[in-house]
């Protein structure tokens, strides 16, 4: 997400029309988006997203104990968003901090049995 500009951001927000977003950031910093954190979240519930900060922090030596912990935090998070994706819509946008974490995000959601398969993700 470091490497979107706040058009391009807006633009993913208007393209895929998530229903809910999974913040997999390590903080929740949206100032290059929009004035402060509180006014982007403020925009999210204004268009009826649900916002969840759950970071996932992928290892790069891929320690097993890690990998557990990373695999709890999202099904959390999922569990926390399901309601708002069966009801209003199926997708999910997800933003990362980097092409590591977006690489490894996608496909441990896409893995998990909370994740239904008609819901659409999104990872930035």
């Amino acid at each position: 997400m470091s490497d979107l500009n706040k058009l391009e951001f807006r633009e993913i927000l208007e393209d895929s029309n998530p229903v809910a977003i999974v913040d997999a950031r390590k903080y929740p910093d949206f100032f290059g988006f929009y004035r402060s954190t509180q006014f982007a979240l403020q925009s999210f519930e204004q268009l009826s997203i649900q916002y969840v900060h759950a970071p996932l922090h992928f290892s790069e030596n891929g320690k097993a104990e890690d990998l557990w912990e990373v695999r709890q935090s999202a099904t959390i998070a999922l569990q926390k968003v399901r309601s708002q994706l069966d009801l209003f819509g199926n997708t999910c946008l997800m933003l990362t901090s980097s092409a590591f974490s977006r690489a490894h995000s996608e496909r441990l959601l896409l893995s998990l049995s909370v994740f239904s398969r008609d819901w659409r993700l999104d990872v930035v």
